[in-house]
C-alpha cells in the first residue's frame, strides 16, 4: 500500500495532469471516492481540482478528512473553491492541534486508547467501515453541517 501512495504522490508530483485524469477516471466508474486514505490536501490548486472533479461528476460521493482548516476555509471564504453538495469535506480534530470551523465543516474527532477525545458529548459513533457507512444513510457521508462523528484510535 506504501508503494502506491508513494507512486501516486510522485506522479502528482511530476505529471499532475495525468494524475488528475485518472482520479477523475476513478471517480466516474464509481458511486462513492475517498480521498487521502493516507496524507492530506497539500496546497490550493490541489483543493481546487478535487472541487472541479467533484462537481464535474454528481453521480460519485466524495469523501475527504482534512486537517488543513486554513488553506479550506480561505479557499471557501474567498470563493476560490465552491465545495459541491456530493464533496464531503470533514475537519479532522486531533488532540492539541486548534480547529477553527467558522464555515461548521462536519468534524471527525479520536476516542483515544485513554478513552478521552475531543469530540462533543453527542458526538455520532463510527461504525468503523467507510465502505459500508457509504451504501447507507448513516456515518461519515451523511453528516450535515457543523455535526460529529467520533471513532476509535487505531
Amino acid at each position: 500500500m506504501a508503494n502506491a501512495y508513494r507512486n501516486n504522490l510522485e506522479v502528482l508530483r511530476t505529471d499532475p495532469a495525468a494524475y488528475w485524469r485518472e482520479v477523475e477516471g476513478a471517480v466516474m466508474m464509481t458511486r462513492f471516492f475517498r480521498f487521502h486514505v493516507s496524507g492530506d490536501i497539500p496546497d490550493l490548486p490541489y483543493f481546487q481540482h478535487m472541487t472541479e472533479v467533484a462537481a464535474r461528476n454528481p453521480h460519485c460521493q466524495i469523501l475527504c478528512f482534512t486537517k488543513k482548516y486554513e488553506l479550506v476555509n480561505t479557499a471557501v471564504i474567498s470563493g476560490a473553491c465552491t465545495v459541491p453538495e456530493n464533496l464531503h469535506i470533514i475537519f479532522s480534530g486531533w488532540k492539541g492541534l486548534p480547529m477553527v470551523n467558522p464555515l461548521s465543516f462536519p468534524e471527525a474527532h479520536v476516542r483515544y486508547r485513554d478513552g478521552t477525545t475531543t469530540a462533543s458529548p453527542g458526538a455520532l459513533e463510527c461504525g468503523g467501515n467507510c465502505t459500508e457507512c457509504a451504501v447507507t444513510d448513516g456515518g461519515c457521508w451523511s453528516l450535515k453541517s457543523g455535526e460529529q462523528v467520533v471513532f476509535n484510535e487505531h
